[in-house]
């Protein structure tokens, strides 16, 4: 009896342990996705502005993708039906895609991934193992666009890159459309919080200059928008700053250095041939040297005034004009004092917010003070914006010290705010002038 006891307790013991042999075991490994073909349409040629639409057929329910050699970003695919994934790719103005471009295919499921290889106009390779891409990164703080901005351009034509940036909460997922044109395009982290995306300007599209363009910030079950603060197309002309001498200033010293400095905010530049520089009536262009961010005219004058008058276009087309006077005195001749003025409120080029906009400055006690503003802005149709606010005047106090505000008449991001001031006592003026822009 104790034998066959003994028997039956070492019996129970094996099956015991080939039971957990077994369960312990690994679990096979996921079979290897296949490409089994991947075609593109059309053929060619591949000119700015076609659409490309690529196709991968191979194993159902999975991820694809398509790297074309010398593209800046890679193709994402669709499953369209079990095993079948399409995508489109807009050719770009500065893509060289030819019959022998290499693409590459790559399908992941379950985390397993092969690469197809081909060019663009036969196929070529076999599958090779290609690492699984990684995670998305998990994004918990709240959503916040600080700023969302395009670089003009001087005009759309089939090709051309629409660039886009966005300032936000980093690590999260941006994109843009264009109302009426785009689906959503995906905007790359090149920075932490700084996302960039491009646009190809395709020939069907029709996008007016103030196209309606939003950006979408997304992490999670958050998700915030913002419209585009500027219009894709540059409208806005470019301005002349920091002119010397200033209007109304009085000087002896000879040769007189007459300059200013261009500036062109958020617009594609000024074009230098465009540029014409008067001096006392007459054509001073020739003998001034010019770059697209300033000009220098170098002369000798006799005593007297002389007017000078600028005018320039920016690439885009659109035009500036500025206009202001000084004197040359006699030598020896006694100088009057300079009549100061100051804008301290705001520096040139500052964003201001919405509502009411304080000016403030200091100029010589009891000094009348005259504000003129003019806003530039657009709708958001087609019209331009260009109205002139009522002028406002002061006197500054026994400090010297004046102020002012106003309200502008449309609050849209973008819009320009040209802010003249001008101080005037006794016989003498003085102007001072700066540009606002509505964030």
């Amino acid at each position: 009896m104790n034998i066959r006891r003994k028997f039956l307790a070492s019996l129970m013991l094996l099956v015991t342990f080939g039971s957990m042999v077994t369960l312990t075991q690994a679990a096979p490994k996921a079979p290897l996705p296949k490409i089994d073909a991947v075609s593109l349409t059309p053929s060619g040629p591949f000119s700015p502005g076609t659409d490309l639409t690529f196709t991968v057929e191979g194993t159902p329910r999975g991820k694809a993708s398509i790297r074309i050699a010398g593209a800046k970003k890679s193709v994402s695919l669709t499953e369209i039906d079990a095993g079948v994934y399409e995508g489109d790719y807009t050719v770009s103005s500065r893509d060289r895609f030819t019959a022998a471009t290499l693409l590459r295919a790559t399908l992941t499921v379950r985390a397993r991934s092969v690469s197809m290889s081909q060019s663009m106009g036969r196929a070529a390779g076999a599958p090779v193992a290609a690492p699984a891409p990684p995670a998305p990164p998990v994004q918990a703080a709240p959503l916040e666009i600080q700023r969302f901005v395009g670089k003009p351009i001087a005009r759309i034509e089939a090709g051309e890159e629409l660039h886009f940036m966005l300032t936000g909460t980093p690590g999260a997922r941006a994109s843009f459309i264009i109302d009426g044109v785009s689906d959503k395009v995906a905007m790359q982290e090149v920075r932490p919080g700084q996302y960039e995306g491009v646009y190809v300007v395709r020939r069907r599209d029709q996008i007016p200059p103030a196209a309606n363009v939003v950006a979408t910030l997304e992490s999670g079950s958050q998700r915030i928008t913002q419209r585009l603060n500027n219009s894709v197309v540059d409208v806005q002309a470019p301005s002349l700053r920091n002119i010397s001498p200033r209007n109304g200033e009085i000087i002896t010293a000879n040769p007189v250095v007459i300059s200013g400095t261009f500036g062109d905010r958020r617009g594609v530049g000024v074009d230098v041939a465009s540029v014409r520089i008067k001096l006392g009536g007459n054509d001073a262009t020739g003998s001034a040297t010019i770059t697209p961010h300033l000009f220098t005219l170098r002369t000798e004058l006799r005593p007297g005034n002389y007017p000078v008058e600028v005018t320039a276009r920016d690439l885009a087309g659109n035009v500036m004009r500025e206009a202001w006077a000084f004197t040359v005195a006699a030598s020896g001749a006694p100088l009057a004092t300079v009549l100061p003025l100051d804008i301290t409120s705001h520096a040139d080029g500052a964003e201001v917010r919405g509502g009411t906009i304080a000016i403030n400055g200091r100029t010589a006690p009891d000094a009348r003070v005259d504000l003129q503003i003019k806003e530039t802005g657009r709708f958001s149709g087609p019209q331009a914006m260009n109205s002139q606010s009522a002028n406002q005047t002061t006197r500054a106090n026994a400090n010297g010290f004046y102020a002012f505000s106003f309200a502008p008449q449309f609050v849209m991001p973008g819009n320009r705010y040209e802010v003249t001031v001008t101080a005037s006592k006794g016989e003498q003026q003085k102007v001072s002038q700066i540009m606002l822009y509505q964030r």
